[in-house]
């Protein structure tokens, strides 16, 4: 039953901005060789060389530089046309933007690699990238989210999608769940994976329960009747 949430596959798309005056964010070019991108990402970024500006954010200084950091649309209207600033404090609410996720998409921005989503910091992952509103890496968590999502994380990737807005995802594990949800309490109920079962319902919001319940397209197996008072 682990895959039965993954059988559908699509792309979210991306947001658009209408406000042709609102600063566009663009990537930096490092070249088509493997020096350069090794060059923009160990000798600029993990080595801060040339630093031109320094981000603390997090209790933590980070060196960066302005022509890389500006790909992120929050430090390009942070920043601006300040081109005296040489060191901006920031303050984020949300207390799953982290360091280390904040390394990686820093590190994004100097070329490197958009291997890094995982089950273990995805929420992470998002949150900063949202913050940072990095489109290229939400989306890639996005599609993370819909091909890796199951009976053990269905319910807590629903509420990521509903939290940083990702609908389409929302949409997806939502009608998994219609198709799926009666199966599956049948089949654990009988299985010895009652514990499963336990999480999955203490995960759940009753709200979520109740709208899937109620849902005409829920999938009700042949002779069995679900009833929400």
């Amino acid at each position: 039953m682990g895959s039965l949430f993954s059988k559908l596959r699509r792309k979210r798309k991306l947001t658009t901005d209408d406000d042709s005056n609102s600063p566009k964010a663009k990537r930096v070019k490092l070249g088509s060789t493997g020096t350069a991108t090794n060059i923009g990402y160990g000798m600029l970024f993990q080595q801060g060389r040339d630093s031109d500006i320094e981000v603390v954010l997090l209790g933590k200084t980070w060196k960066l530089h302005k022509s890389f950091l500006q790909q992120s649309p929050y430090f390009l209207k942070l920043l601006g046309d300040k081109s005296e600033v040489n060191k901006v404090r920031c303050s984020v609410s949300d207390r799953s933007v982290d360091g280390k996720s904040l390394e990686l998409c820093f590190g994004f921005l100097y070329g490197g690699p958009l291997n890094f989503i995982q089950h273990s910091n995805v929420e992470n992952v998002l949150a900063t990238a949202t913050f940072l509103e990095m489109n290229e890496i939400v989306d890639r968590v996005a599609e993370f989210l819909i091909r890796h999502a199951n009976i053990d994380n269905a319910i807590k990737y629903f509420y990521l999608a509903e939290k940083y807005t990702l609908q389409e995802v929302g949409d997806h594990i939502y009608q998994r769940l219609l198709l799926n949800l009666i199966p599956l309490f049948k089949s654990l109920l009988i299985s010895e994976a009652k514990d499963r079962l336990g999480r999955f319902l203490s995960e759940i919001k009753m709200d979520l329960l109740h709208r899937l319940v109620k849902d005409s397209d829920l999938v009700v197996v042949k002779d069995e009747v679900v009833s929400c008072t």
